[in-house]
């Protein structure tokens, strides 16, 4: 199975150059926790959650109008995975960098989707799935990015 039969599709970005409460603002129109990060050409270059908002709003001392995205996701990383990746990569991704959601790029880099638990167990409990993900690995899935020092 692949990445791109189980993601969410189409994901609303942000770029570095946007305040948190644009970030903020998608996350609560929108019901999720992470935003990824797009350049000028859409192209996937990192992610911010809402943790990272309350974070830096916080220890800032800032409204989110005031801090760009750029400030806050600069310090991390971007993980993701591609469309044509197989599903049990993306998981061993989230599992080794302990994180509950992937950005999903194509052979270019741009951004298609977003990989996250949730969508790991709505396809664990499909009616119409042949094979492929169980209950089983979503808990397996979900215990190992949720240890201790776990950032996202």
């Amino acid at each position: 199975m692949f990445v791109r039969e189980v993601m969410s599709k189409a994901p609303a970005a942000c770029t570095l150059d946007a305040p948190l409460n644009r970030a903020a603002q998608i996350m609560w129109e929108l019901d999720c926790g992470c935003v990824p990060i797009v350049d000028d050409t859409g192209k996937a270059i990192g992610v911010i959650t809402d943790r990272d908002i309350c974070v830096a709003t916080y220890t800032q001392g800032r409204s989110p109008l005031e801090i760009s995205v750029a400030t806050v996701a600069a310090s991390q990383p971007l993980v993701s995975c591609r469309d044509d990746n197989d599903i049990k990569d993306a998981e061993a991704l989230m599992k080794e960098h302990r994180v509950r959601r992937l950005p999903v790029t194509n052979s270019r880099g741009k951004l298609v989707g977003i990989l996250s638990l949730s969508d790991l167990a709505m396809e664990s409990v499909s009616k119409s799935k042949k094979k492929g993900i169980t209950p089983a690995r979503i808990g397996a899935i979900t215990a190992a990015v949720s240890k201790n020092g776990q950032a996202d």
